[in-house]
């Protein structure tokens, strides 16, 4: 059985086409950072802005373990380091 049948639309629920792009986009960033695959559903299911912005901040973090420190700043929303200029 189908979850859409004929021309019906996917629930409210579901992401968008652009919030799926986007949290695809996004999976592949941590995925390079060598973040495990088996928490990147996790990770794309925060807000998709503070995930961007702490990618963004990232390098300013100078962490030595990227993915560790790229999981730990989503889960917990890390403020801006003090050291990252606009």
């Amino acid at each position: 059985m189908s979850v859409t049948a004929g021309n019906e639309s996917p629930p409210a629920s579901w992401p968008s086409e652009e919030r799926k792009q986007r949290m695809i986009r996004l999976a592949a960033q941590l995925q390079q950072l060598g973040v495990s695959r088996h928490l990147l559903p996790e990770l794309v299911c925060y807000d998709l802005d503070m995930v961007e912005q702490q990618l963004i901040w990232l390098p300013a973090r100078n962490a030595r373990k990227k993915a560790s420190m790229i999981v730990a700043a989503i889960r917990n929303n890390y403020e801006k380091p003090a050291n990252f200029e606009e």
